[in-house]
């Protein structure tokens, strides 16, 4: 069995914080402020990801709707 590569390790990693995040917050944490929630639920860094010391920080994630994750933050989660 080959050993798993440093990426693909990192994305595993990536792809649970986002679970947890998601599943702590259950919904949206600016629902009902500046405009109306919708689509699907994103997990976001507060602190962006490029900071490897937060990344993977519980206390440096927050749920967000995509509406709102594309407004706030100018990206595409």
């Amino acid at each position: 069995m080959r050993k798993p590569t440093k990426s693909i390790l990192k994305n595993k990693c990536d792809k649970l914080w986002g679970q947890i995040i998601r599943a702590r917050d259950k919904d949206c944490q600016l629902k009902g402020k500046f405009m109306a929630c919708g689509g699907v639920l994103t997990a976001d860094h507060v602190i962006g990801r490029a900071n490897m010391t937060l990344r993977y920080d519980l206390s440096n994630g927050i749920a967000l709707c995509f509406v709102h994750h594309i407004r706030f933050k100018g990206s595409n989660p």
